[in-house]
């Protein structure tokens, strides 16, 4: 089984293949293997050369296991066995890989997007809540671009376990719009 490094990006997950520095992005239709094709502000906000974006349509059909202790990535065609909580997805639209998830006791569905360092919500998930940051951020879509977004900590469950996340509601309402497409008011980054 194929393991790689992380890389240092800002909080992308990018890693050295060995013939390419790859960012991986289940958020991402498809692979873009020809480097031109990768927006300026992609490279900007990742924060070094990325010459691949492993979209989709390369993960589909594959394990991932990406390991934030150990900085590594493996990706295999077989099952990864390990312990740990296991969360189902169900794959819709483009195969965005969609998760059930509760914030502040409610159901909700989100995307698990690899190539969104930053969690985006919808208002209505931090209703009540104070902000406690405001970020930056950038969207590859041209009619968004750079954009402010607040940041709240919310209490979420997946597969019955609770933690502390950071949820953030993006200035610019369209920068959602590619996730309700799949019925998810929310992004997992």
């Amino acid at each position: 089984m194929p393991t790689y490094k992380i890389l240092e990006a800002n909080g992308y997950i990018v890693i050295d293949t060995g013939t390419h520095i790859a960012m991986l992005d289940t958020g991402c239709p498809c692979t873009i293997h020809d480097p031109r094709k990768i927006g300026a502000g992609t490279v900007r906000h990742v924060g070094q050369p990325v010459n691949e974006i492993l979209g989709n349509d390369q993960l589909r059909g594959h394990y991932v296991l990406v390991d934030f202790l150990k900085k590594e990535v493996s990706i295999s065609e077989t099952p990864i066995q390990l312990e740990g909580i296991k969360i189902p997805f169900k794959p819709r639209g483009e195969g965005h890989w969609v998760l059930p998830a509760k914030v502040n006791g409610a159901d909700k569905t989100v995307v698990f997007d690899t190539g969104a360092p930053i969690s985006y919500v919808d208002t209505d998930w931090v209703r009540g809540q104070e902000p406690f940051a405001t970020e930056s951020d950038y969207s590859p879509d041209p009619a968004v671009g750079d954009f402010e977004s607040k940041a709240y900590r919310v209490p979420m469950e997946f597969a019955g376990e609770t933690f502390e996340a950071k949820l953030n509601v993006p200035s610019d309402v369209r920068v959602l719009d590619h996730y309700r497409r799949v019925g998810a008011l929310g992004v997992i980054g």
